[in-house]
Order: structure tokens, then C-alpha cells, then sequence
């Protein structure tokens, strides 16, 4: 395993972690919320629309690049939920990514047999996701990070990092490793 590769993967998954801030912060709903799952491909929760559309929310381990088509085990994991979730699925990855300064971490959708990236922004829940069908966001451009952006981002990678270690925020020396794709991942380590 390469060191990308080893940086990427976080066990076990930490549904607590980003079912609360994603509730408390970026209104989503959920129910029947499985806060003990811990295996990369569970599902952990089940989302709700406004409209009342439910739909299954799987955590994966890893780190996912938005519209990174090179990534084997993002490929084997759509695969298996599109046979399993037909109808639709949210998919979320453990470690978060983000694109300086104001974009925050995200997932992929499934809808109408297609994948699709979305970011999780606040107030946004399963609404936003789904109105985000069909943006291009392997490589954000000014446009795309005015619509989709918003200025707590970059807070938001920093606690959610620290509480995936474990740590309160401000116990945490959060650093932001930058590959060569743009987006940003949080590393973080006792003060």
C-alpha cells in the first residue's frame, strides 16, 4: 500500500461523527440510524427529503477524490450498492476532503441508475445533494465554488478531522496535506 493509499483509509468508519455534524450542522435527517456499524461498505443511517424520500446512507473507510474515475475500491463498493440499493443510495466516505478555501467535504449519490459527486453544505440535507445531480466537480472552477461553497469550510474539515481522531478541536494540530489534484485532506495529531 503506498503512502496516499495508507493516509486515505480510516477504520473503523465513525457514523456517530458525521451523522451528528451532519444533523447538527448541515441539516440532514436521518432514522434508523446504526451508530455501532463499523465496516467500510455499511450502511449507517437512512436519509429523509423534505418531499419524504428515503434513502439508505453507506460509509466507506477511505478518502474519495470527487470524479477520481482511477479509484478500484470507489468502483467495487458503487457497484456492490447499485445491486444492493437500486432505487438510490448516499455514500459517504470517512476521511474528508476539501477544496480551499470554502468548499467542504462531500459524497456521491446514486439516483436514476447514475452516480453523482455533491458537497455538503449547511442547510442543504438530501434536497441539496439531489438538486446537485450532474455537476462537474473533479475540478471545481470560481463558478462552482461560489454556487456550492461557503465560508466554514475549512472549519468544518478541521473538527470533523479532529473528532475522527478522537480530539476536541482545539486539542488538535490539524494539518492539511495537498496532493497534486487539488483537494485537501486533513491529517490530525494531538496538540
Amino acid at each position: 500500500m503506498g503512502l496516499m493509499d495508507s493516509l486515505r483509509c480510516a477504520h473503523p468508519i465513525q457514523p456517530d461523527v458525521w451523522l451528528g455534524m451532519m444533523e447538527e450542522h448541515l441539516g440532514w435527517a436521518f432514522s434508523d440510524v446504526d451508530e455501532d456499524a463499523e465496516l467500510d461498505g455499511d450502511q449507517v443511517a437512512v436519509a429523509i427529503s423534505g418531499g419524504r424520500r428515503r434513502l439508505p446512507v453507506i460509509m466507506s473507510a477511505v478518502t474519495y477524490i470527487p470524479g477520481d474515475l482511477r479509484d478500484k475500491h470507489v468502483v467495487r463498493l458503487k457497484a456492490h450498492i447499485g445491486a444492493a440499493h437500486p432505487a438510490g443510495a448516499v455514500l459517504m466516505f470517512n476521511k474528508p476532503v476539501g477544496w480551499p478555501p470554502e468548499q467542504g467535504p462531500g459524497g456521491l449519490l446514486r439516483w436514476d441508475k447514475g452516480w453523482s459527486d455533491f458537497v455538503l453544505r449547511p442547510g442543504g440535507g438530501l434536497d441539496d445533494a439531489l438538486a446537485q445531480r450532474g455537476r462537474d466537480l473533479a475540478h471545481p472552477d470560481a463558478q462552482t465554488v461560489a454556487a456550492l461553497g461557503f465560508d466554514g469550510a475549512l472549519g468544518l474539515l478541521h473538527s470533523l478531522a479532529a473528532y475522527l481522531e478522537g480530539l476536541e478541536p482545539d486539542e488538535a494540530d490539524v494539518r492539511f496535506l495537498r496532493p497534486n489534484n487539488g483537494w485537501l485532506m486533513p491529517l490530525a495529531s494531538p496538540l
